[in-house]
């Protein structure tokens, strides 16, 4: 006899999308798209059962970083998540590059072959109200506006009101580099929509607003200059032991420039110290000298007068 061997399940599909017609073809249980499994069973049961249709997918890495497509279902038997992205993302797209999943479940990332959780400490920022959340990537970093959910003065109201009431779409940055596993916050701006731009000598995430900013276009900077608003801005770290779980560690002194007046926190195996900085237009040093296994380091400030930059801290840690 001959073998009569159909296309089936798995990889990525080139030429079978939703939307197409199941009567025109001859296939195995074809699965449209990119198809995502995780080889720890476990995992993967836990994978398929979080995942939802809409899910956003972004490509953080390779030829199609910037990319974003949606979950579109899971595939019963094989337990497989299925994703899309359009024609010209696939053809870009390889085993190995990384999507990002923003799920109920927080962060998950998939490099190919296996699907795992990342900065889990976000989903102590996320609010249950995804809505409105936007997301991009870029040279390996993830970039999520959100609801986020700040602690005291800094909460947010989000209902669908008008904007001058204090209501907001989004009020935070996630900034993710999956590369380095480090995570920041930004709080203080209402973005509509971010996208990556990579094209000849440009290569920036560009960002439009909500509310009194509906008027600008913004570019994402690391020197911290931001857009005035009303919404006073809080900018934090993870928690985190540095990589060093094993290692005594002590925060020595921290340098920043501030050119308006902000509050430097350090979170030290949940105790608080916060530090009151006058605006200057030299480097500042705290001196610190505090011990600690994890830390967070954050900024808040609560002037309305406008925009003004707060360059991210250098931190000088001491391992033994």
């Amino acid at each position: 006899g001959a073998a009569h061997v159909l296309p089936a399940t798995g990889a990525i599909t080139y030429n079978v999308k939703i939307g197409d017609s199941v009567y025109a073809m001859e296939g195995d249980h074809i699965e449209p798209g990119v198809t995502v499994l995780n080889p720890d069973k476990a995992e993967n049961a836990a994978f398929n059962t979080l995942s939802c249709v809409g899910n956003t997918a972004t490509v953080i890495s390779g030829d199609a970083k910037g990319a974003r497509g949606f979950v579109t279902g899971t595939h019963g038997g094989v337990e497989h998540v299925l994703c899309y992205f359009p024609e010209e993302t696939l053809d870009q797209l390889a085993i190995g590059d990384r999507i990002v999943f923003l799920t109920e479940e927080g962060l998950k990332c998939l490099d190919g072959y296996n699907v795992q959780n990342i900065f889990v400490d976000l989903s102590d920022f996320l609010s249950s109200d995804k809505r409105n959340a936007v997301a991009t990537g870029m040279d390996g970093k993830y970039f999520l506006a959100a609801n986020m959910v700040f602690p005291g003065d800094f909460a947010v109201k989000f209902l669908d009101e008008v904007r001058d009431q204090g209501v907001y779409n989004t009020n935070g940055l996630a900034v993710c580099d999956v590369k380095k596993n480090k995570m920041t916050l930004l709080r203080g701006m209402d973005i509509r929509f971010i996208k990556a731009v990579n094209v000849h000598t440009l290569s920036a995430v560009y960002m439009t607003f909500s509310g009194v900013n509906k008027h600008l276009i913004g570019m994402f900077s690391d020197t911290g200059k931001y857009f005035s608003d009303k919404l006073p801005r809080y900018w934090t770290t993870g928690y985190t032991d540095l990589g060093y779980p094993e290692k005594q560690k002590s925060v020595r002194n921290v340098m920043l420039t501030a050119h308006g007046t902000v509050t430097l926190g350090l979170e030290l195996d949940g105790n608080k110290i916060e530090y009151a900085l006058e605006g200057a237009d030299l480097p500042q040093k705290i001196i610190v000298n505090r011990a600690f296994s994890k830390m967070r380091v954050y900024l808040k400030e609560n002037s309305e007068s406008g925009s003004y930059t707060v360059t991210p801290p250098s931190i000088t840690v001491d391992l033994s």
